[in-house]
């Protein structure tokens, strides 16, 4: 039989308007509910010391977002990809 499972990925831009994503995952972290769920942050920082920050907060991965329509597509599709055919997510509960 065939088993239908709705997974769950967040992704968190470090530069939201009016919680930024720092924020959230701190947050997130901290909620029993939701502090299993990975958490991809896809922004356009390159700087080091968000990304050294970021893992300490324990974001699953880092991304960065090109500018370029196609590529922004393609990074999309290779995280879809890892997280919902390659990794093995937690049962929810």
């Amino acid at each position: 039989m065939f088993q239908c499972r709705i997974l769950s990925l967040i992704f968190l831009d470090l530069n939201m308007s009016d919680m930024d994503g720092r924020e959230v995952l701190t947050k997130l972290i901290k909620e029993d509910k939701l502090s299993h769920l990975p958490v991809v942050i896809l922004t356009t920082s390159t700087d080091e010391q968000d990304v050294l920050n970021m893992y300490k907060l324990r974001c699953s991965s880092y991304a960065t977002k090109p500018n370029d329509l196609d590529q922004f597509l393609r990074i999309i599709q290779g995280i879809s990809g890892h997280w919902f055919s390659v990794v093995v997510l937690p049962p929810k509960n």
